[in-house]
């Protein structure tokens, strides 16, 4: 989800390049069935995530193979000893001793945290790829995946801290252009906690309605609550 262009971490290395090289393999070696996950908003291709998600995806439909794309909105659950959106929240705007940052456009100040998303749980995710493999409708097929509620990001901010044990968290409105000033200095060091191209994302909102793709799939959706969230209640 962000470049670390000094290690030769890039969106176009990991995206695109990565996916034409597993792509070109299933070629050669006749496999013909392929799944790819992408990013909900990849059409939009407004930020370098997005661009190479979109290039990625064009790769895979101009292939010859039987492809399904789906695009999941935030993904959440229990990651083990890696990082998922809410625990990466946690960490390094939570856990912190600080307000939680509300950010908003321009002067609108009371749309701060307005903007909503459509959490996913990673299980559903694997329910739809496995699904997927033996769905002959799905074959050149594009579907965008979110769960049962779009929220914002107010509710996402309290829905964490509360699964944390945290009675309430503090916020505060906080001028999306400040920070994107600073992350244009700084987004490159990774203890600096977003990018430039992560607030965009945020505040363009990432929502979608996959209530016909549960039913089609027969999946239940895995709500986004603090019961679902257990896994973020350690230190």
């Amino acid at each position: 989800i962000r470049e670390y262009k000094r290690k030769g971490i890039t969106f176009e290395r990991l995206h695109f390049d990565g996916l034409k090289n597993v792509v070109d393999a299933a070629k050669k070696l006749n496999i013909k069935r392929f799944i790819l996950m992408s990013a909900n908003g990849a059409e939009i291709s407004k930020t370098g995530y997005q661009i190479f998600k979109k290039k990625a995806e064009d790769y895979l439909k101009e292939s010859d193979l039987d492809w399904t794309i789906f695009r999941p909105s935030l993904v959440f659950g229990d990651p083990g000893n890696k990082i998922e959106f809410c625990s990466d929240l946690k960490d390094k705007l939570i856990k912190l001793p600080f307000p939680a940052p509300l950010f908003f456009r321009g002067l609108s100040v009371f749309s701060a945290g307005s903007f909503k998303m459509s959490p996913i749980h990673a299980s559903n995710v694997a329910q739809f790829f496995i699904k997927s493999i033996s769905m002959e409708e799905t074959v050149s097929k594009i579907y965008e995946l979110g769960g049962k509620d779009s929220v914002d990001w107010r509710t996402i901010i309290k829905t964490i801290a509360k699964s944390m044990g945290k009675k309430r968290k503090f916020s505060i409105p906080v001028p999306a252009a400040q920070i994107q000033i600073a992350a244009y200095f700084l987004d490159s060091f990774s203890w600096f906690p977003i990018t430039r191209d992560q607030i965009t994302m945020l505040l363009d909102g990432n929502t979608c309605d996959s209530s016909d793709y549960f039913k089609q799939f027969d999946i239940d959706p895995i709500e986004f609550s603090v019961d679902n969230l257990g896994y973020l209640s350690g230190s």
